[in-house]
């Protein structure tokens, strides 16, 4: 039999917001599920408190700091995902409510395989605001909170017993496609000015706390409509199970920046996190690393 990969926009590569996990199939959660939410809200309330006695220090430093700045941050952002494992979920025989893409549905039972997610790094954005105090001549602190996009892509190679071998990517090509938005704090970053002011090194902690996201993660196969027919059946089903994201990241910023003019900056700029996108311990490879380059317009001295 014929099969064709059919684009309509309410099913086509469902995007699954990762406050649910999409290996859900309308199962109670396990006990090990919880015990990573536990885990994770324990985190959550650490990093909190480190912020926040982060921002009290930089307000104790600002009451004797010589002068403040206020800029705006704008940039680029590249997002690169090291590849990591995954779970391909296969309803061989198609699904018994049509229209309902969940795993739970499927014909038969389904078939589960072990694979590794491709990545491939994507462009996003991040758009902050920042407030710079002098400590010395040519020393500061800094406090910055924004946006930050990142945006990957990634694939699966299915080799399961009973289907054909294939990459997700070769029967969907928009398969794999991430988009991730996140809160972005650095709430206390080291910055020293050299050569009279035309470069500069920062330096610091930062995170990233989640706030939507979305993912192209699952694949249909329609059957070719009998002749005389008006509709395709569901012929098969791939669903890619990265699961629940993380909800903060963590890790250190470097940038670099060099003065066009009094009030205009270039700069490059780099994050690597210390943890995954996801929840999952199959997962926890996927430490993403950042890069960004942008300009930054400082529009208020005090």
């Amino acid at each position: 039999m014929l099969f064709r990969i059919f684009a309509a926009p309410p099913i086509r590569g469902i995007l699954t917001t990762f406050q649910v996990n999409n290996i859900d199939s309308g199962t109670q959660a396990c006990p090990t599920d919880l015990r990573q939410g536990k885990t994770e809200l324990k985190q959550v309330k650490v990093v909190k408190k480190i912020i926040l006695a982060l921002v009290i220090q930089f307000i104790v430093i600002g009451l004797s700091a010589q002068k403040f700045e206020m800029r705006v941050n704008a940039s680029a952002n590249l997002t690169f995902v090291p590849d990591y494992a995954d779970l391909v979920l296969i309803a061989n025989d198609g699904l018994i409510v049509p229209g309902l893409i969940v795993p739970g549905n499927s014909l038969t039972p389904i078939i589960h395989t072990e694979t590794i997610a491709e990545t491939t790094a994507k462009f996003g954005f991040v758009a902050d605001l920042e407030i710079r105090m002098k400590v010395c001549d040519n020393c500061s602190l800094s406090l910055a909170a924004g946006i930050a996009r990142m945006n990957y892509k990634y694939d699966n190679y299915v080799a399961a017993e009973g289907t054909p071998i294939v990459r997700l990517s070769e029967l969907d090509n928009d398969f794999g496609i991430t988009k991730l938005l996140y809160l972005n704090v650095r709430p206390l970053n080291f910055s020293i000015d050299l050569f009279d002011n035309k470069l500069t090194l920062q330096g610091g902690a930062t995170f990233n706390f989640f706030l939507k996201g979305e993912s192209n993660s699952t694949v249909i196969l329609y059957a070719e409509p009998v002749t005389g027919g008006t509709e395709s059946e569901i012929e098969k089903v791939y669903f890619s199970t990265n699961g629940k994201a993380n909800s903060v990241l963590y890790g250190v910023h470097l940038r670099v920046e060099f003065n066009i003019i009094k009030a205009l900056d270039l700069f490059l700029s780099s994050q690597y996190y210390f943890n995954s996108i996801y929840s999952g311990e199959e997962q926890k490879a996927a430490k993403p690393t950042t890069i960004q380059m942008g300009m930054s317009y400082t529009f208020w001295r005090f």
